[in-house]
């Protein structure tokens, strides 16, 4: 059945969407997208998802470029281009969504499953607000947090295997220290010198 003008707008805007969650997936899971979804490369993926989702396969590639400077991939992306509103709220939503549930919701849009448009992708289409700087924030925040588990041994003699990851905790750290659990650390963010600043507490043994 043929959509009325009034719907078409609308339909639009799903399909921008849908795209844009597909694509911050892509960004953020890089290898993991592909070999979840049994994809042999990106070339195939963009092809394959974009006809799922009615997206041509280089804007597809240019929408996972845009969210790049924000993961941790070997791609550079769209470094120098303002992270525009639609973006920021795509961030905002599944930012601190598990890498399971990411999927789960990337499948379900390929599958065309109507809840996951109702109760995801129609909600933040809707929306109008803009995030103020969401990828500023979250290069001081899980960004900057990734990078100290990678290179604790480098950054303060501490190797990965010795860190306890505490941020979930609410214990007001973000790391602990598995041979010294009396040692609290605290990641402040990333800079271009130093690439990460962090502060160390010494916590009072009872």
């Amino acid at each position: 059945m043929p959509k009325s003008n009034g719907d078409e707008p609308r339909a639009r805007q799903i399909i921008e969407y849908e795209s844009l969650i597909v694509a911050y997936a892509m960004s953020r899971l890089d290898r993991l997208f592909l070999e979840s979804l049994n994809l042999r490369s990106w070339s195939a993926a963009f092809k394959t998802i974009g006809s799922q989702i009615d997206t041509k396969p280089a804007s597809l590639k240019n929408l996972r470029d845009e969210f790049d400077p924000i993961h941790d991939n070997t791609r550079r992306g769209w470094i120098n281009r303002p992270m525009r509103p639609n973006r920021q709220r795509v961030i905002a939503e599944f930012s601190e969504l598990s890498n399971d549930g990411l999927l789960e919701i990337v499948a379900r849009i390929l599958s065309r499953d109507p809840v996951v448009t109702y109760e995801v992708v129609e909600p933040l289409a809707a929306s109008h607000s803009r995030l103020e700087n969401v990828a500023g924030r979250m290069r001081t925040g899980r960004m900057a947090e990734e990078f100290f588990l990678r290179e604790s041994k480098n950054i303060c003699g501490i190797g990965s295997e010795e860190i306890l990851d505490k941020r979930n905790d609410a214990q007001g750290f973000d790391f602990g220290v598995l041979s010294r659990l009396s040692l609290m650390i605290e990641v402040k963010g990333l800079s271009a010198g130093v690439q990460s600043h962090f502060a160390v507490a010494e916590a009072s043994c009872q």
